[in-house]
């Protein structure tokens, strides 16, 4: 891209899209104007503004933009001023803030190394939400409204207490990988759904491991349903 082309983009008002420019692989841009927009949540809707605003009084900080979204990152990031992922990781909560339920178009949450034991709220309502991470918590059970998120394609709970799924886990018909490492687990976790081809979990020598699972490395167990020779209990 040339030179004048570069100073032209970077002057355009909106252009939160993800590899819009050729040396952005993995960043989401933002112009001058949405930047200075960002420090009064001026940049999305009266609804994500008021649910940013309220986080920020419970954090006792600003959730910034992200210009690109990690699992160890805190603050936010932002398209057709909506906000799609948020971060909070390392914020002490003990509980999840209701101001997250209201941002309506979220795809991406997470929420870990936090003091999680529980979750009170009905995450169903973010009909939108693809990945959660909810990992390095004290989370002894998950609810049952879990089930209800249809769009859910990775979850996260490893390193918290668990030692059960909810049966409504077996109509989360888009999730694809799941990660339930370190837990407390004494056998193998049912309710899983058909949908599910990646799994972590940590295996004890008394948990059996049925068809059509099989080991792959010594945590990771994966679905094999391509070969047939392959669903064997190894």
């Amino acid at each position: 891209m040339k030179l004048k082309d570069q100073k032209a983009y970077n002057t355009k008002i909106t252009h939160h899209v993800l590899k819009t420019r050729p040396w952005d692989d993995v960043c989401y841009v933002y112009c001058r104007r949405c930047l200075k927009k960002a420090r009064t949540y001026n940049h999305v809707s009266k609804e994500d503004k008021l649910a940013l605003t309220l986080l920020e009084n419970i954090l006792g900080e600003p959730v910034p933009l992200l210009y690109y979204f990690d699992y160890r990152q805190f603050g936010h990031i932002v398209k057709d001023k909506h906000v799609i992922s948020l971060a909070l990781n390392k914020c002490n909560l003990s509980h999840i803030p209701k101001p997250v339920l209201w941002l309506s178009s979220l795809k991406q949450l997470t929420l870990s190394q936090n003091h999680l034991t529980s979750i009170s709220v009905d995450l169903s309502v973010l009909q939108d939400l693809t990945k959660l991470h909810l990992c390095l918590n004290k989370l002894h059970t998950l609810p049952e409204s879990m089930g209800k998120l249809a769009a859910l394609q990775k979850l996260c709970v490893a390193e918290n207490a668990l030692y059960e799924l909810p049966s409504s886990f077996q109509f989360l018909t888009s999730l694809v990988k799941l990660d339930l490492l370190y837990n407390q687990f004494t056998e193998f976790p049912s309710h899983l759904p058909q949908s599910l081809t990646s799994l972590k979990f940590h295996t004890r020598p008394f948990i059996k491991i049925p068809l059509p699972w099989r080991r792959s490395n010594y945590f990771l167990i994966k679905k094999e349903m391509s070969n047939k020779s392959d669903m064997v209990d190894k």
